[in-house]
């Protein structure tokens, strides 16, 4: 796609910027080939996409040098653009980075995103990094699992000034084809909180709505009308509130307008498409940036 040759022209500015063949194909294999040539205690990685403040190797590495972490995981902001596509993307993502911030904060978090996460090369090294690993997407999601899986600390970094931006997807095409990505190396996780934590967000919308299809068919005027309907009313509320109020907070950290309407309808898209795309990764494979996955 042009980055390596990027990247090369960007060297003869800057010295220590290098371009190491992958001894492989995906991200993966990258990531590997580069651990085998650091030389540091520590390796960061991104995605060859994505934009960063000045400010950002600064605070990783005073974060890290005082972490007992070995795997660190940095925020990651979306660019909004107009049209569904994007407002779709932009409602996704800050309830991701709401989800991952708010567990890693807590000492164990549920996702991190490769496109800004660190950790310590002697850890990956000595648990065999991806060996074994035949997915060829999540590089983030399984090296999180592997290393909790052998004992290690995961974290994260929420200051902003250690942010990456990223790019929304600008064709339905493009859309479709990462969540799928996303939903199809799912199949490999070995995370059961993960995956009843994923069954519970895909499910608990058509759970409620098939609870308020019975109760609608079969209401009777009365007091147990209106005790059995408010309780029906709170659910429903139990389940966009925080939400809403999840990528609230988030956008503020972002320095974005938060527009709640918006969020809700991303939140009911979410619900419709999110179940047909992870029943539809399991029969089909996607391409991304050039390879299968």
């Amino acid at each position: 796609d042009g980055t390596a040759a990027r990247v090369r022209s960007m060297a003869t500015r800057w010295p220590g910027l290098q371009v190491v063949p992958a001894e492989g194909q995906g991200k993966k294999a990258a990531i590997t080939t580069g651990v085998g040539r650091a030389r540091h205690a520590w390796v960061l990685v991104t995605d060859a996409d994505v934009r960063c403040g000045r400010e950002r190797l600064d605070v990783f590495a005073r974060h890290l040098g005082a972490t007992e972490d070995v795997l660190v995981g940095g925020p990651v902001r979306m660019t909004h653009r107009s049209g569904l596509p994007g407002t779709l993307q932009a409602e996704e993502t800050a309830a991701l980075q709401g989800a991952t911030l708010g567990s890693g904060i807590g000492g164990r978090p549920v996702l991190l995103n490769g496109a800004n996460m660190a950790f310590r090369k002697e850890v990956f090294e000595r648990m065999g990094g991806y060996a074994g690993d035949r997915w060829a997407s999540g590089d983030d999601v399984f090296l999180l699992e592997r290393i909790v899986r052998h004992g290690g600390r995961a974290g994260v970094l929420p200051d902003q000034k250690a942010a990456v931006e990223v790019e929304p997807e600008y064709e339905w095409s493009g859309w479709w084809r990462q969540r799928l990505r996303w939903a199809g190396k799912m199949r490999g996780s070995r995370s059961v909180l993960g995956l009843v934590g994923g069954l519970a967000v895909l499910l608990l919308p058509w759970i409620l709505l098939l609870v308020t299809a019975r109760f609608l068919g079969s209401a009777h005027v009365g007091m147990g009308l209106l005790r059995s309907g408010a309780l029906l009313v709170a659910a429903w509320l139990l389940w966009v509130v925080p939400v809403l109020r999840l990528v609230g907070a988030v956008k503020r950290t972002w320095h974005v307008p938060h527009r709640p309407l918006a969020c809700l309808i991303a939140l009911l898209a979410f619900a419709i498409y999110a179940p047909l795309i992870a029943i539809l990764s399991i029969f089909v494979r996607t391409t991304w940036k050039g390879r299968r996955v």
